[in-house]
């Protein structure tokens, strides 16, 4: 702690010092080389800025990094105010003697700071189940976690298929930086959590109220935007083109930026060139869906949690784990249903049979994505933007009809079904067009390469299924 003797300018200096480190060059020369020590009264510091304009933005924009500066500089949180200059100013050459802080300055008796609403602080990196399938992604996190103000991964940008454990990873990012900085008595970062769609529907009731101001400074004045589920801009122009300039406000002043996507930026249709490259120059991360082994781990984890005696039934997690392989949620769900069954029923000993029959629902639903065209048809549908009732139409639109014959190339490689079968889910197609789809598809995949990575990142997904 510092002494209660201390010459504010001296503290201000170092804290535009501290600054200078942590914003831009651009940033801080712009806003902050000119804005001077002027005095102190009731321990508030007051600054002058290089007008009043510039005093207005450095208000709104910069008040958490100001205060992180002053709390550094100081030892404690100091208050402080920001003037426009009048001709009585001269504060490049002002020297002001050495003053105390009162002890109205001083925190005292400030309730702790809470955690955000929107964070999830039972999802963090100790209960994180590890896995070859994630363990970039989990370093990466943890990286940018210990030290959100490096720069050096953003955006951090983590994809894979639905329920691998992408939001749970965003929610540890954020519970390490509000736990780290509460034990170091720092002041908090300002972090939100919301998804692609919240953002979205936010912007557009923005554009009905005509307040796009309010709008810009709650997702401009934060220091940690985690976004889950980046896909869903897609399509939507008046969004990301909301979204590019938040983007650049936040990486502007060196603040944290973490995406989540089912796909690589790259992948994501209709998407702005300008956007996927700004994605693409921080991090991208991959995970995949979790082999047996980290099933089983996952399963374990669970089951603990629940109070779940699994040893007392042998077998009863290795036959979840080899049957329930889509995702963690599923997992999950599958521990649930069993520690209620166990719960209520009481029982000796679990037959496979029983398993089964609890389980069925799960099951079903697992079976239902590895063998039926139903399931390709609704993810070609989402990855084209189009209406998956357009598979089986008589609709000949380019876009259309090239969804259509991308979605039974797949149900030719996917599943054992024969020419007629799926041309009959195509809306009583012949087998003869799902030939021609097939040839099609494959001879454009050849030449094409977005083709050609459409197609195999389709498969891919569909195929997580069957791990």
């Amino acid at each position: 702690m510092p002494s209660a003797i201390m010459n504010f300018s001296e503290i201000w200096e170092s804290a535009k010092a501290e600054l200078k480190k942590r914003l831009r060059p651009n940033v801080f020369s712009t806003n902050f080389e000119h804005l001077t020590f002027r005095d102190t009264e009731n321990g508030i510091l007051t600054l002058v800025s290089s007008d009043i304009f510039t005093g207005i933005y450095i208000n709104d924009n910069f008040q958490k990094e100001i205060r992180e500066a002053l709390f550094h500089a100081a030892g404690e949180q100091v208050n402080f105010c920001i003037v426009e200059p009048n001709e009585n100013d001269n504060a490049a050459t002002a020297v002001v003697p050495a003053v105390a802080i009162p002890q109205s300055a001083k925190t005292k008796n400030v309730p702790p700071p809470t955690r955000p609403a929107t964070i999830d602080a039972d999802n963090t990196f100790e209960n994180f189940i590890l896995g070859p399938e994630n363990e970039m992604a989990f370093n990466a996190s943890l990286n940018v976690a210990a030290d959100p103000k490096s720069g050096c991964f953003n955006p951090l940008f983590i994809y894979g298929p639905t329920g691998v454990g992408k939001t749970h990873l965003m929610h540890a990012i954020a519970n390490k930086i509000f736990d780290d900085r509460l034990k170091k008595g720092l002041p908090q970062y300002k972090i939100l959590y919301l998804t692609s769609e919240a953002f979205t529907n936010d912007f557009l009731n923005t554009l009905r109220e005509k307040n796009t101001f309010e709008f810009r400074r709650r997702y401009r004045e934060i220091d940690i935007l985690l976004l889950d589920d980046i896909q869903f801009f897609s399509g939507k122009k008046q969004t990301q083109d909301e979204f590019f300039h938040t983007f650049n406000e936040l990486c502007t002043r060196r603040c944290q930026i973490i995406l989540t996507s089912d796909r690589p930026a790259s992948d994501i249709a209709d998407f702005e060139d300008r956007l996927v490259s700004r994605f693409q120059c921080g991090l991208p991360v991959d995970i995949q869906p979790p082999s047996y082994e980290t099933r089983l781990a996952i399963l374990q984890q669970k089951a603990q949690e629940r109070n779940l005696d699994w040893e007392k039934f042998p077998g009863l997690l290795e036959f979840v784990a080899k049957n329930v392989s889509h995702n963690v949620r599923n997992l999950e769900g599958a521990v649930n249903l069993l520690a209620a069954y166990i719960r209520l029923r009481k029982p000796e000993k679990l037959e496979l049979s029983v398993v089964e029959s609890v389980l069925q629902s799960i099951l079903i639903q697992g079976q239902t994505q590895k063998i039926t065209v139903d399931s390709i048809q609704r993810r070609v549908a989402d990855y084209y933007k189009i209406d998956p009732g357009k598979m089986t139409s008589r609709g000949r639109t380019a876009a259309i009809a090239f969804a259509r014959q991308v979605a039974m190339f797949l149900c030719c490689e996917l599943t054992e079904m024969s020419l007629v079968a799926i041309g009959d889910a195509f809306g009583g197609r012949d087998h003869g067009t799902v030939i021609h789809a097939r040839k099609t598809i494959q001879g454009r995949a050849d030449v094409d390469a977005s083709v050609k990575r459409d197609v195999e990142y389709l498969k891919s997904q569909l195929s997580g299924y069957r791990a």
